[in-house]
């Protein structure tokens, strides 16, 4: 299996979309400092028990980690990018967010897998 880590910037986000991915990220540093629970989606809380060890945790910024079963990605033509990528996010639940994506590499061609290829 080959995995490929893309870095990409996310392009001129509407107010609503940065409202609730700022949401999210603020929830995140409390919940990683603190110990607080200011509403966010369980997949980010979760992702702290996997990723950090809780006696190393210091007063600084983390990543917010999004687990890639939660991420959808579609290519688009339009005329701001053609590569979109969906997240969810606790303030658009059951919806999530559709911002656009600038990758900083050509992005490969993979086929998905499916449940129903295996069966």
């Amino acid at each position: 299996m080959v995995v490929h880590c893309i870095k990409a910037g996310i392009l001129n986000l509407t107010k609503i979309k940065k409202q609730a991915l700022d949401h999210e990220y603020e929830g995140f540093q409390w919940w990683m400092i603190f110990g607080v629970d200011k509403d966010i989606l369980s997949q980010h809380k979760r992702a702290k028990g996997y990723h950090y060890d809780k006696e190393v945790i210091k007063y600084k910024e983390y990543p917010l980690v999004v687990p890639h079963a939660q991420i959808h990605y579609r290519e688009r033509s339009t005329k701001l990018t053609n590569h979109w990528i969906k997240t969810s996010v606790r303030k658009r639940k059951g919806i999530g967010i559709w911002p656009p994506m600038k990758p900083h590499k050509k992005l490969p061609t993979v086929i998905l897998y499916t449940p129903s290829q295996n069966q």
